[in-house]
């Protein structure tokens, strides 16, 4: 649960960057279920949704982020400083 609010706290706190500083990629995976009781659609969600490298099971909402970062220096007078940095956010919902 921590971490999942960490995740969403650095997430929220990239939108608010200014635009040049951060990108944002999504993309979304759907997948069909059925069932005529909660049994049967907590079944075919265990069966079907998306694995969860780090455990092994199944989970219907899993979500796969990588973070990249590029950063530039620039030299001034007696010291050095960040010119840019980008952040790039790829989430796969």
């Amino acid at each position: 649960m921590m971490k999942r609010s960490l995740t969403c706290a650095l997430v929220l706190a990239l939108t608010a960057l200014p635009a040049g500083a951060a990108n944002l990629v999504k993309t979304y995976s759907y997948f069909a279920i059925g069932g005529r009781t909660l049994d049967d659609i907590e079944t075919q969600l265990s069966k079907h949704g998306p694995q969860v490298k780090s455990t092994g099971s199944r989970h219907p909402g899993a979500t796969q982020m990588a973070f990249t970062t590029r950063v530039s220096y620039a030299e001034s007078p007696g010291s050095c400083r960040v010119a840019d940095a980008i952040v790039t956010v790829k989430v796969k919902v």
